[in-house]
């Protein structure tokens, strides 16, 4: 799925959200408040609060990911 701009600055938002408090009591009428866009918008990025839940982990996870890989091809010694 391709993202505006916009979608990727509030999956952002979510993301500092989601690490720092949870999500399991937020709703996503105080995500809309909090990222200053609609519930609509919201809804757009993923059908659901769970799915959204996952998409922001999937790709704070797969950016941790990119981040090992790139600093283990930095070093030719496996302990480094």
């Amino acid at each position: 799925m391709r993202l505006s701009e916009r979608q990727d600055e509030v999956l952002a938002d979510l993301e500092i959200i989601f690490l720092e408090e949870g999500f399991r009591t937020i709703t996503i009428a105080e995500l809309a408040a909090r990222t200053k866009c609609s519930k609509r918008t919201l809804y757009d990025i993923a059908p659901s609060k769970q799915d959204l839940v996952i998409l922001v982990m999937t790709r704070w996870l797969s950016r941790i990911r990119h981040l090992g890989w790139t600093g283990a091809l930095e070093h030719d010694d496996p302990v480094k």
